[in-house]
């Protein structure tokens, strides 16, 4: 993604010098403006902030959890007291988040393209983390949903347990996701390692990080 992201912006962007398009700058960003609402707004993803999608990307499920994300099915009590949820079959929540998540990946991912070096201020690390979470995230949820589909394998019995509780945690794949894209569009190494270990909290990421 990094290097494609950086090609694709450079052809733009000198294309954009010969062109009339960077003879009207207030112009494209209104355009853009207005592109992105009426794409972005039936999506409920890509209606929030990048900070606040990119906080329940990274974030795990718990029981007091009703968004898309979390829809489950559920066939065991689960104690008041319990924290995390055990692994279950992705819910209709769930199948409609993945479309939604989908659809934002290759949104973000073609804006971010034109909005580089646009006449406003434009970010390029929030939105290279929130993409790779997205991506990241997906990429859980699947694996996720295939460990708890072939629990009878040998490799995944062993990884995972009989009860299969706890085996994947989608919120770390997309942890691990945003630290890759970011990499790739930023050309750092440990330096960002030390950087999302900090974003993130937790020491234990570090090793995947890498």
């Amino acid at each position: 993604w990094g290097t494609l992201f950086i090609k694709t912006n450079i052809r733009w962007l000198k294309y954009k010098k010969t062109s009339r398009i960077g003879r009207y700058p207030r112009a494209e960003v209104i355009i853009l403006t207005l592109i992105t609402a009426f794409i972005c707004y039936p999506n409920q993803y890509l209606r929030l902030t990048m900070p606040e999608l990119i906080r329940r990307l990274v974030g795990q499920c718990h029981i007091d959890d009703h968004m898309d994300l979390c829809d489950y099915v559920r066939d065991k009590p689960i104690g008041t007291a319990t924290a995390k949820l055990y692994a279950a079959e992705a819910g209709p929540g769930l199948h409609r988040a993945i479309w939604q998540l989908f659809w934002a990946l290759i949104v973000q991912m073609t804006l971010v393209i034109f909005t580089i070096g646009i006449k406003v201020p434009s970010g390029l690390i929030v939105p290279s983390i929130s993409i790779g979470a997205i991506a990241g995230r997906l990429i859980g949820i699947i694996t996720e949903q295939i460990a708890f589909q072939n629990q009878n394998i040998a490799l995944l019995r062993r990884e995972c347990g009989v009860s299969n509780e706890h085996c994947v945690t989608p919120g770390l794949y997309a942890v691990v996701g945003a630290c890759a894209f970011l990499g790739g569009v930023s050309r750092m190494t440990v330096s960002l390692v030390v950087i999302m270990s900090e974003v993130t909290g937790g020491l234990s990421y570090i090793v995947p990080l890498m």
